[in-house]
């Protein structure tokens, strides 16, 4: 079947299920471009979608890759549900449903996914000649009021956050264009360039914006300086921390602190999980784990088509 077909039916079955942000048509538009994302499917005898598993299509220095897109720290992977089926029954269809998904991904020099934690299970990526990693996010649920929350903190994590009350006040109407500020500044630090454009930043910010999805918390001190900022989305169960910055000369006044606790607050309110889309670096994941959220692991996938390139990869430490 063509892939503009696959697409099209991809496209009816976001409109008639409640599919996180980075699933949506629109999200792949925006992040891939209309043209640089497909999606594998598979069906069941009645030619009715039964799992799904978007992926973008990417080309860096003439080699064919599948690589992450901008933005989006995993790809969630769409299976019908089966009710309260017994369990071997359900791991069986699972195995065969994702080994279908995953037969129709097309060859490339290197294939480089990661899937939502709701995905647990890689042995089909195994069986198929893919190296599975474990990497991990943290969750806060909104299980308790914001006085248990604060209490579940690390007790460094709320002096962080009243030193910051004294220091900073908060708004909620950043631009990107103030957010990116912050990214350049840190990124000039490190004698680096960000890893996006504001162009880019801006492209998601519109069609968030459309949705009236995203949110862009600020801290600022009395002179108007910016200390810090969280770009959060949102969708119907979840926010998401998509990307967060501090000013490289006042990350002593706890402002990255206070943004994401407001953040957490808003999505307490809201009843939605908040995701902050984890880190491997120990600095970054110390301060997610400080505010009591809960450790989640979720699915890296990696398989190269030569074993040269794999080795180098491996030298050079990329596949961690």
């Amino acid at each position: 079947m063509p892939s503009r077909q696959f697409i099209e039916k991809y496209i009816r079955l976001s409109e008639k299920n409640d599919l996180p942000f980075q699933a949506h048509p629109w999200w792949l538009d925006t992040v891939c471009g209309p043209d640089g994302w497909d999606v594998a499917l598979a069906f069941d005898a009645d030619d009715q979608p039964i799992g799904a598993l978007p992926f973008g299509k990417l080309q860096r220095s003439r080699l064919p890759i599948l690589k992450m897109p901008p933005f989006t720290a995993y790809f969630p992977v769409w299976l019908k549900d089966m009710g309260a089926d017994r369990t071997v029954r359900q791991y069986h269809w699972e195995h065969r449903v994702l080994e279908e998904l995953i037969s129709q991904l097309p060859s490339r020099w290197l294939i480089d996914q990661q899937y939502a934690p709701e995905l647990t299970n890689g042995l089909p990526f195994h069986s198929k000649g893919f190296k599975v990693y474990t990497r991990y996010t943290y969750q806060l649920e909104p299980r308790l009021p914001v006085d248990a929350m604060w209490a579940d903190m690390e007790s460094a994590t709320r002096n962080a956050i009243r030193k910051a009350k004294t220091q900073v006040r908060l708004r909620s109407n950043g631009s990107p264009e103030q957010f990116y500020e912050l990214v350049r500044l840190g990124y000039r630090k490190k004698d680096m360039k960000p890893p996006f454009s504001l162009d880019a930043l801006q492209s998601i910010d519109d069609c968030l914006t459309a949705r009236e999805m995203r949110t862009i918390y600020m801290a600022e001190d009395e002179h108007g300086q910016l200390h810090a900022a969280c770009y959060v989305v949102w969708d119907r169960n979840r926010a998401y921390g998509l990307l967060n910055v501090a000013h490289p000369e006042h990350r002593k006044s706890g402002a990255q602190y206070r943004v994401l606790w407001q953040a957490l607050k808003d999505a307490s309110k809201r009843g939605a999980t908040f995701d902050f889309e984890g880190s491997m670096l120990p600095r970054i994941e110390r301060v997610f784990r400080s505010f009591g959220a809960k450790r989640v692991p979720y699915i890296r996938v990696v398989r190269y088509q030569n074993r040269f390139f794999e080795a180098m990869a491996t030298l050079l430490g990329k596949n961690r």
